[in-house]
């Protein structure tokens, strides 16, 4: 992640004809990125290519909720979950994805990740999702760096108990409705 990137607090909302599609290597790589990527991002393609997938991670989003989805996608596991993002130009937008590893035909070897993501546009769930990262991020920070991700995913799961939810992904599936 590139925190030397602004914010404008701004959204960018993702339009229901943007289907978002990227493609890492092992290491989260980015090894293909669409056109819908390029458009709602705001980079070109040789900005991206190459580059970490977390170029776009916002700063809002608690380490614990892409930990939660590493872990998934390396045990060989789909991920289901809304992201919060950020473009080139500092606004953000929010998509709802399904990521899952990519794998070598006649093998469990992962040979890199696949995501599919589109925009959702439920203003509650949104607001709902701030607070929930906001409660995450606070304790995350309350810890020296290599203890944030545990912590995090402590209070993801309690904050989730709260709320009447078994994980994250069940919480993001409220924005199919």
């Amino acid at each position: 992640m590139d925190d030397k990137l602004p914010l404008t607090g701004q959204e960018r909302q993702v339009k229901i004809s943007e289907v978002i599609s990227t493609r890492t290597d092992p290491h989260g790589v980015i090894a293909f990125a669409n056109s819908a990527f390029l458009a709602v991002t705001g980079y070109a393609s040789n900005e991206v290519l190459g580059k970490p997938h977390n170029i776009v991670r916002h700063p809002d989003v608690p380490r614990a909720v892409y930990a939660a989805l590493w872990q998934a996608l390396r045990n060989g596991e789909t991920f289901f979950g809304v992201t919060k993002n950020r473009n080139k130009g500092g606004d953000h937008y929010w998509t709802l994805g399904y990521f899952h590893p990519d794998t070598r035909v006649g093998s469990a070897e992962i040979i890199g990740y696949r995501s599919t993501r589109k925009g959702f546009f439920d203003a509650k769930l949104k607001h709902d999702l701030d607070e929930l990262f906001g409660e995450v991020r606070q304790a995350e920070v309350q810890h020296a760096r290599p203890d944030q991700v545990k912590a995090g995913l402590e209070a993801l799961k309690k904050a989730l108990k709260k709320r009447g939810f078994g994980d994250y992904q069940e919480m993001s599936r409220l924005a199919l409705a």
